[in-house]
């Protein structure tokens, strides 16, 4: 008799619709709310149900979904809102209505979450820019070795020279028409010949 006959005003009993010795809406003086299941069914775009995805009231209680993504939660009479959210889905509000009854609200289904279709087209762009990263370098670094190849090959004395490419150095260069030397120019000045 502690908690009833309202020594405690904000006591409230939640049962389950249908249960015997409850009286609405009060007993005993306490305030007594009836529970009535709501069941449902959360799946993918492609049919398959969903595993471990949260459907919950706006009171905040809320359950998971089992492994073929049924699921069962308890709601008073009136209009709720279920929010079906998850890893990998979009979230996705439902609106019901429970009469004093059990509920059955179906199949829910929900899209994949555009927050991983933006992961992965991150993911994408940033292997593309790699990739051409990587190109453009091999590209120039494959340059500087075929002019340097040109520079050294005019001259049968000469070995091929390592570094930066003709067209930064001041190293003599050998034109391949004539056999002359030129100081980092781009044309020979012997010849006149265009050195690559």
């Amino acid at each position: 008799d502690h908690w009833l006959y309202s020594y405690n005003a904000n006591l409230k009993i939640y049962y389950l619709g249908g249960a015997s010795g409850f009286t609405t809406p009060t007993w005993f003086g306490v305030q007594t709310i009836a529970m009535f299941p709501v069941t449902g069914k959360v799946v993918g775009s492609d049919g398959n149900g969903l595993a471990n995805i949260t459907v919950a009231l706006e009171n905040g209680i809320s359950v998971k979904t089992g492994a073929n993504g049924d699921f069962t939660i308890l709601a008073s009479t009136g209009d709720h809102t279920l929010t079906v959210s998850g890893p990998g889905i979009e979230t996705k509000n439902v609106n019901v209505k429970v009469t004093g009854s059990a509920l059955a609200v179906g199949t829910i289904s929900v899209g994949k979450s555009n927050d991983i279709m933006v992961l992965v087209l991150i993911m994408v762009l940033a292997i593309v820019i790699v990739l051409v990263v990587a190109f453009v370098m091999l590209r120039r670094r494959n340059r500087g070795k075929t002019n340097l190849h040109h520079f050294a090959s005019g001259s049968t004395n000469s070995a091929p020279v390592a570094g930066p490419s003709p067209e930064v150095t001041s190293l003599p260069m050998i034109c391949p028409e004539c056999g002359a030397k030129t100081m980092g120019a781009p044309f020979c000045g012997n010849c006149g010949r265009k050195l690559d």
